[in-house]
């Protein structure tokens, strides 16, 4: 059995042999190791490539000597897009078997040799296989430019020529680019292309630098496909063929007005050739150029002069443009200056007031301030206009720059001059530069009559005044003008003989007033009846004047003034009176004295006008209770009125009537005061208590000596008046040597019968009880507050 199986083992082997031999596949690699046992590998020797993309077929034989099963496994950089089968097979003794390996490499792989190493694993033997792929670049393509490196002048255009060439395997589609320093002026001639395997084409790049580029700059140019991108770099030199500077010292000046301002421009050539250079001035009217056309050699400088000249009364700024341009290159530039043009020639010229109110036949003189506001000295001629009374004291003023000087400006209406409006204008001249500056002051004239305008105003215009009597009538002279003025106070009519005025000459400031006081005093001789007398006050010296008229009604000696004047008495009464008017009040009858005898008799009416109380004399509630209580007899006096008489009747201080006189009384100085205190004392003296009282506009008005003789003489009608008052109505007023007696003979009586009145009124209406009810009520309240300190 054992030589059997030897046998045939070696014919399976020469049988191999052969197969390989007719088969002509050589074996390379195989090895084999077996205990018993042999297989082998055979592969193609050639080396394999293909393209990213494609797919290579590899094919290797597994001879084996021996019938077994084997397995198929992979390794390498290659085995990630490699694939081979069978995984596994059986073979017989002297079988061989095929193996297929499918390499697909991803379009995205990079050219370069990759490895694939091929295992044959058996029960007891393994065998490999290794191939080195190839990957090439099937898509490639090659751009070059002939010539790399130019130079050129601005203006001018540089060719560059370059060949794009397919070496791959696919015809592809290219777009062309340019990026790099010299991409804004460089130009394509193709933005595409398509080109089959192995074919090329020429591309060119046309580069144009501008006039104000200059040195190296480079570009690279760009061939882009679906699979990649190829670039090729360049490099031009932009010589300074045509280049140049244009400048100047600076960029802005300064300059007066009617100044000549000369600026000059420097021009270079800078270029390697000669160059001739056009220039032009554009912005301003002021501005020119001295030269138009400059021509230069390579290197050589020359200079322009720009000349702004404004002229006078020019000011602000003025941007203006010098364009140049070279003939050759075309290149252009534009030089901008700004000239600021400052107001060197100005005046000022300033009237300080703004209006003026002017009388006719008065001057005034207004300070006019003229001034050089500007930078050199300089003559003014001054003038006048608006007005024929307007007058300067000069006509030329010499200033230095700065230097100001006052002038007077002097205007005098006369007396023709028409009321109204005039505008009159100050005017500085400049007769070189035609500068000037001028003011206007607004004047208004004012004629004599109204400057000095009187206006006169009453406090009565009509009055009456008994004879032997006197009433003083005050009146308001008021200056209605603009001027001071000193009035003459005068009067007239047919009551001259027993009138007077006083003061006769009064000064009043404009805006204001002084009073005056008329003295009327007709005797026993004058008539009755109706008179007129007229106050005038005329202006000193002139005839302007105003004028009121009082109408005076002159009464029968004693009679009683219907219309009085405003004067104010006030009556006090003493003892007697307070209980003539307890009497009057409590029993409804009236104690009348006539010389010594005293009468009782029902009350009548009182027969003095005008008689008024003071709300400070008794509270509004007392007076209610009073005069209820004397409407009635049958009403009980309660005890509010009680407290109120108790409190007239035994009060120290007197109680008041106001009486309305028939003059008005004007205090005006300590005379006039101390006028007032004789009266006083000498109607005291006649058993009552009489008290002026004096307006208060007349105090604060009144002035003079004239007005403190006005008083007096007031002062003493007034006490006149009253005395007759005393002897017509004995409704106020009683004798007092008969009240002295009244009171000698029954003043124990009139107390005693005091007291029982007050216990009848106490115990009638109940009063007692809360007497009674009020003194236990603090006795209370003492003992709880004795309580609490317990």
């Amino acid at each position: 059995m054992h030589k059997k199986r030897e046998l045939s083992l070696r014919s399976g082997i020469v049988l191999g042999i052969i197969l390989l031999i007719l088969t002509g596949i050589s074996l390379s690699g195989a090895s084999v190791s077996a205990q018993g046992q042999s297989f082998s590998i055979a592969k193609d020797t050639t080396v394999p490539r293909t393209c990213p993309g494609s797919t290579l077929l590899l094919q290797s034989t597994v001879l084996s000597s021996a019938a077994q099963s084997f397995s198929l496994s992979q390794e390498g950089d290659a085995a990630r897009f490699s694939i081979s089968v069978p995984t596994g097979f059986i073979l017989s003794a002297g079988g061989s078997k095929t193996l297929f390996s499918y390499v697909t490499p991803p379009s995205t792989t990079s050219p370069g040799t990759y490895r694939l190493k091929l295992f044959v694993n058996s029960a007891s033997a393994s065998a490999s296989a290794e191939y080195n792929i190839v990957v090439e670049d099937c898509r490639a393509v090659s751009l070059n430019f002939e010539a790399s490196s130019k130079s050129t002048c601005p203006g001018e255009v540089a060719s560059y020529k370059a060949i794009l060439r397919n070496i791959g395997r696919f015809t592809e589609d290219y777009s062309l680019s340019v990026d790099g320093q010299a991409k804004g002026f460089t130009t394509l001639s193709d933005s595409s292309v398509r080109l089959l395997p192995g074919q090329e084409k020429d591309v060119y790049a046309f580069v144009n630098p501008p006039f104000d580029v200059g040195g190296v700059h480079d570009f690279t140019l760009s061939a882009r496909s679906a699979s990649g991108i190829t670039s090729s770099q360049a490099r031009i030199n932009v010589l300074p063929c045509y280049n140049y500077a244009f400048t100047s010292e600076k960029s802005s000046y300064e300059i007066c007005e009617a100044e000549k301002l000369s600026i000059p421009l420097a021009l270079e050539n800078k270029g390697s050739v000669a160059n001739s250079y056009k220039m032009s001035s554009s912005g301003s009217a002021f501005a020119s150029l001295n030269r138009g056309l400059i021509s230069l050699a390579p290197g050589q400088t020359a200079v322009a002069e720009l000349i702004f000249s404004p002229s006078f009364g020019t000011q602000g700024e003025f941007p203006v443009k010098v364009n140049i341009e070279g003939a050759l290159g075309k290149e252009s530039k534009v030089l901008p200056i700004n000239v600021k043009v400052k107001k060197c020639y100005d005046a000022q010229l300033d009237i300080a007031p703004e209006t003026l109110a002017l009388c006719n036949t008065f001057s005034s003189r207004q300070n006019v301030l003229i001034k050089n506001t500007g930078e050199f000295s300089n003559k003014f001629t001054l003038s006048v206009s608006g007005a024929s009374f307007a007058t300067l004291d000069r006509e030329v003023a010499d200033l230095s720059a700065g230097e100001s000087v006052i002038a007077t400006l002097a205007l005098a209406p006369d007396e023709k001059t028409p009321a109204g409006n005039y505008g009159v204008v100050v005017k500085m001249t400049d007769p070189i530069s035609k500068i000037s500056s001028s003011d206007t002051l607004k004047v208004t004239t004012i004629t004599r009559e109204q400057c000095f305008l009187p206006g006169i105003s009453l406090s009565q215009k009509v009055v009456e005044v008994p004879k032997d009597s006197a009433a003083a009538i005050s009146f308001t002279v008021e200056n209605r003008g603009r001027e001071p003025a000193e009035y003459v106070l005068a009067l007239s009519g047919n009551a001259l003989q027993f009138s007077q005025i006083n003061p006769s000459l009064v000064k009043v400031s404009p805006g204001e007033s002084e009073s005056v006081f008329l003295h009327v005093a007709p005797t026993l001789a004058t008539a009755e009846g109706a008179y007129r007398i007229t106050v005038t006050a005329r202006l000193k010296e002139s005839q302007v004047y105003a004028s009121e008229t009082v109408d005076i009604k002159v009464l029968a000696s004693g009679a009683k003034p219907s219309i009085g004047t405003g004067s104010a008495v006030r009556e006090t009464r003493g003892f007697a009176d307070s209980l003539r008017e307890f009497l009057r009040k409590i029993f409804r009858i009236e104690v009348k004295s006539t010389g010594n005898n005293t009468s009782v008799s029902q009350p009548e009416s009182p027969q003095i006008p005008q008689v008024t109380q003071k709300p400070q004399e008794k509270p509004q509630a007392e007076k209610n209770n009073v005069t209820e209580e004397a409407q009635s007899t049958n009403q009980t006096f309660g005890s509010k009125g009680l407290m109120a008489f108790l409190r007239e009747l035994f009060s120290s201080k007197p109680q008041a009537q106001t009486v309305q006189g028939n003059e008005t009384l004007t205090q005006g100085s300590e005379r006039g005061a101390r006028g007032s205190e004789q009266e006083t004392q000498s109607a005291g003296r006649n058993g009552k208590e009489i008290v002026i009282d004096l307006p208060e506009e007349g105090r604060n008005k009144s002035k003079g000596t004239g007005e403190s003789v006005a008083n007096k003489n007031a002062s003493a009608e007034t006490e006149r008046s009253i005395t007759e008052g005393n002897k017509t109505s004995s409704s106020l007023t009683g004798s007092g040597s008969a009240t002295k007696q009244f009171l000698s003979q029954y003043s124990y009586h009139l107390v005693a019968a005091l007291i029982l009145i007050l216990l009848i009124i106490l115990i009638a209406t109940g009063t007692w009880r809360r007497i009674v009810e009020f003194f236990v009520e603090e006795e209370g309240k003492n003992g709880r507050k004795n309580g609490k300190k317990r």
